[in-house]
């Protein structure tokens, strides 16, 4: 397949084009990263297909399709599958489970994938794409209903050394997530299962999401009911990160509840709450929003997730704040963009110093990819607007 990038009156710098070509796979869905994750992500290949849904709605359609056919039986969209031998060959050494097996531990890429779905309705009309995957869009929406218990979309924890301790997007946190008894309930996935169940109704028009219309509903209203009393912290004024089984709950400031802004779960003065603090200087840098406050004792620019910049996190946060919060929309795309102006790059993550500077890939704990795709997307996203 070759990419067909509509401009919308942007100029796409040759090399992000470069780079997104050459995190194509040959089914049309987009590799996580390169050089280490030359993969098929449920995660990353959702998100960075609705960052490009506006350019080439072929990468979401081909994304759509490939992860309902790896599909698991109880309806989980997977976390990771290497279909390239070779490449699965190359990492034996480094990761302890098979590559070349689809794997399934992770808590948000199956209601990712409903509102992939949804999104890529709303964009292309394809209604034969979606009747296509009718199957999959109700088995992937039954299993994120039996996901809620106890009110809370929550993932049981796997034996140790049988999967990942953590199954939301910031799985490399450690053990602030690590250690946090199941089964867990992070943030932001109350805000993707309160979104997918509020588009499904419109997914599926046919008669079987017709008969799920009343009860998506119904989940959806008793989750928002539940999280509004369990996630927010009166003392901070701000949303806990995630919450155990035994009740028990992070209440470390991060990026995560910023995600929460697109989906609708949130009412207007915990929006106006989670903007003002994502935007206050704990958080904010000239390069985007911090995955972790540089108040918190653990803060550390220069790690994975605990103070570092991700693009695709400022992105998604955008995507919350465009409509009511114009002028902080600007500001992080503006932000974000600076990265590619300034450094030409497209990893995965970045630092930005106290003093303000944008610290090298090269310089941080663990090397990123460059390009990943969720940060090609990203910024072919902010470029096009």
């Amino acid at each position: 397949m070759a990419l067909k990038l509509k401009q919308n009156g942007a100029v796409i710098p040759q090399k992000l084009q470069s780079d997104l070509a050459s995190l194509l796979s040959p089914k049309g869905y987009l590799y996580a990263g390169l050089p280490h994750f030359k993969e098929l992500f449920g995660r990353d290949a959702i998100i960075s297909a609705w960052q490009l849904l506006g350019q080439d709605p072929r990468i979401a359609k081909n994304t759509l399709i490939e992860l309902a056919r790896l599909q698991a039986d109880n309806g989980m969209i997977i976390h990771e599958y290497c279909e390239e031998k070779s490449v699965a060959l190359l990492k034996k050494d480094i990761s302890w489970w098979r590559l070349d097996t689809p794997y399934y531990f992770s808590a948000d890429s199956t209601p990712l994938f409903l509102i992939l779905a949804g999104k890529y309705l709303n964009q292309t009309g394809d209604i034969s794409t979606i009747e296509l995957l009718g199957k999959s869009i109700a088995s992937a929406a039954e299993w994120t209903m039996e996901s809620i218990r106890g009110g809370l979309a929550r993932y049981d924890k796997p034996p140790e050394g049988q999967g990942l301790l953590t199954e939301s997007w910031k799985d490399g946190i450690g053990k602030l997530m690590d250690d946090l008894k199941g089964p867990v309930a992070p943030v932001e996935v109350q805000g993707y299962t309160y979104c997918a169940f509020t588009m499904l109704p419109m997914v599926m028009g046919n008669e079987l999401g017709r008969s799920l219309s009343s009860s998506m509903q119904d989940a959806a209203a008793k989750l928002k009911e539940k999280f509004d009393s369990e996630f927010w912290n009166r003392e901070s004024g701000f949303f806990h990160l995630a919450i155990g089984g035994d009740g028990s709950k992070i209440s470390e400031i991060t990026s995560n509840p910023g995600h929460l802004l697109f989906t609708g779960i949130l009412d207007k003065e915990k929006a106006d709450a989670v903007v003002k603090k994502l935007f206050s200087p704990e958080m904010l840098t000239r390069y985007g929003i911090r995955t972790h406050s540089s108040s918190e004792p653990d803060f550390d620019e220069r790690s994975y997730q605990l103070g570092s910049v991700w693009p695709h996190d400022n992105w998604i946060i955008a995507q919350g704040l465009r409509d009511s919060y114009k002028k902080e929309y600007e500001l992080l795309r503006e932000s974000t963009l600076r990265i590619y102006r300034e450094t030409m790059s497209s990893a995965e993550f970045f630092g930005v110093s106290f003093k303000g500077d944008l610290i090298k890939p090269s310089d941080m704990r663990i090397r990123p990819c460059d390009p990943q795709a969720w940060t090609v997307g990203a910024f072919i996203n902010f470029l096009s607007q």
